[in-house]
């Protein structure tokens, strides 16, 4: 008996795959076309988001959970609806949280390690007092 084995059926790796693929397409290629629309490109909308932190925190928030949490129930329900099993919903959840870790937080990990380095080295120090002092 494998660990994934249900009583009925075994559960499949497609659904971790699916739930990678779905976190791709909902939160890294449809949500970038209303970022760029409400954050990068040079509108009264743009100028708003950006000037108020409030209103971008909000934003990006309601932005995260309309896109992945519609994205994932478009899948779950209507995509991937023959096969849904507690055990099987919680393979795509490990995808979705999976690929999220590697496209998101990594990255981002990387770029303050890399900053955490030059600080230590003294590179970023000596610029801030340069231009703190001005």
């Amino acid at each position: 008996m494998s660990v994934f084995e249900n009583n009925k059926e075994q559960t499949k790796i497609s659904w971790l795959i699916a739930g990678a693929v779905g976190f791709v397409i909902s939160a890294r290629m449809l949500e970038v076309g209303v970022h760029y629309f409400c954050i990068v490109a040079d509108n009264p909308v743009s100028r708003f988001m950006n000037g108020n932190t409030a209103a971008f925190v909000l934003y990006g928030i309601t932005m995260a959970g309309i896109f992945e949490e519609c994205g994932r129930l478009i899948i779950l329900k209507y995509i991937l609806k023959k096969y849904c099993t507690r055990e099987n919903a919680v393979i795509y959840g490990i995808g979705h949280g999976g690929i999220e870790i590697l496209t998101v937080l990594l990255p981002a990990s990387g770029h303050s390690a890399a900053y955490a380095g030059r600080y230590l080295s003294g590179a970023v120090s000596e610029r801030h007092s340069a231009s703190v002092g001005s």
